[in-house]
């Protein structure tokens, strides 16, 4: 439940970049944050790398939208 939860937030925030609203990048932190947490859970590491990765690029962007 709680991953269904995490990807309708994602796609949520993916249909706000489209409508190029800044609010998109704190739906996507606030997604890739829950997915570090199920990736610990389930010892996917390398997949909790990319989410690691994902926040940053959603902070970048955060802060550099215009």
């Amino acid at each position: 439940m709680f991953e269904t939860i995490l990807t309708i937030i994602s796609l949520i925030g993916n249909y706000l970049n489209c409508r190029k609203q800044k609010v998109c990048f704190i739906l996507w932190i606030v997604c890739n944050i829950g997915w570090v947490c199920v990736d610990l859970n389930a010892g996917a590491y390398s997949r909790m790398l990319l989410d690691v990765v994902q926040i940053g690029f959603s902070i970048y962007g955060y802060k550099n939208w215009t």
